[in-house]
């Protein structure tokens, strides 16, 4: 198996969401996925935006009064050659990973290095500084290859009609992704539990002052991470269920609440609100609502758009945010843009 075809696991076949049942525009998609790297929802993204140009070019070939397989063949002509569309699939991919992976290893590597600098020297100076190398490389490695090749940057719902998005679909990630996060966060309490449990038990023990940091820094920074992963995953892993009156959403840890379309009072991207927040992690792009219960503070909702039917789910928030404004507000302009970015 070449490395090619490992970039394309999980799912090398052409993913059928994106076939149209036209065999000629069919055979130009499963080219074109044949060329694509990353897994089956990561080439979708392209694909799908492609498929959507075919059926309007052929929609606009039989409106100018060609047959459906003359109108199929100029769509076809017109898309230009598939590896044209992948070559450029493949650049944006690279450049995601190299965003991703390098930041990651380097902060991942300072962090184990500052972590040998305390902790007994038994492999030296200078193994330390290789020691901690080696682990960012792999770190920043399995980083970049996992979010720009595996994981999407959105999830495709299933398609609708054009215009108003329908009312009453569920956001959030596919099933197996969300126990996958329930498993993450099971295992991130029990971490800390136990990683915190062991920095305390060592602490009692010890005797002579000069050997606590060494003893105790590691169990209790992992069990520090430990808790601060499974908070961010409790309290900003929303699922939403829409409905023509508003929205149910849940957390981890979380009973459910209900917000009414009325109660909308805004959107936008947390890059817009916090110039500070890095783009390689992608946390700059997050989406956001804002609502308000009366008697109540402003609440805010993060939104990822990486969550199934995300954008139909932001097309529907802003509608609401305009109607509750009562007109199209001059301030709302920058939200707007990042809604639809």
């Amino acid at each position: 198996m070449s490395f090619r075809q490992l970039l394309r696991l999980p799912g090398t076949s052409c993913p059928p969401e994106a076939l149209t049942g036209d065999e000629i525009l069919d055979a130009y998609i499963t080219d074109l996925d044949s060329r694509l790297l990353g897994s089956k929802y990561v080439r979708l993204l392209t694909l799908a935006e492609i498929r959507d140009h075919l059926e309007e070019a052929k929609a606009r070939g039989i409106a100018a009064g060609l047959d459906e397989k003359a109108a199929a063949e100029e769509a076809v002509r017109v898309a230009g050659h598939p590896e044209e569309h992948a070559a450029e699939q493949r650049a944006s991919l690279r450049s995601r990973f190299l965003k991703i992976a390098l930041p990651s290893g380097i902060l991942f590597g300072i962090w184990m290095g500052v972590w040998a600098s305390v902790a007994p020297p038994y492999l030296g100076l200078l193994g330390a500084i290789v020691e901690a190398v080696l682990e960012g490389a792999f770190f920043g490695l399995w980083m970049g290859v996992f979010m720009a090749f595996i994981w999407p940057r959105r999830w495709l719902g299933a398609r609708s009609a054009a215009g108003r998005p329908d009312e009453g679909f569920e956001v959030a990630y596919p099933r197996p992704m969300r126990r996958l996060s329930t498993a993450f966060f099971i295992v991130f309490v029990v971490l800390a539990l136990v990683c915190l449990s062991a920095a305390v038990a060592t602490l009692l023990k010890i005797t002579v002052p000069g050997e606590i940091v060494p003893r105790w820094y590691y169990s209790f920074f992992l069990g520090a991470m430990a808790v601060l992963a499974a908070y961010v995953m409790a309290v900003t892993s929303p699922l939403f269920r829409v409905t023509a009156d508003g929205f149910l959403f849940r957390r981890l840890l979380t009973a459910g609440r209900f917000v009414n379309w009325r109660d909308v009072t805004a959107v936008g991207t947390l890059g817009d609100v916090h110039p500070w927040i890095p783009s390689w992690n992608n946390w700059h792009a997050v989406k956001y609502l804002v609502y308000t219960h009366p008697g109540r503070r402003p609440r805010r909702i993060l939104i990822y758009r990486d969550l199934v039917n995300a954008d139909r789910f932001l097309q529907l928030v802003e509608e609401n945010v305009l109607r509750n404004r009562g007109a199209m507000d001059p301030s709302l302009s920058i939200e707007r843009r990042a809604v639809r970015r």
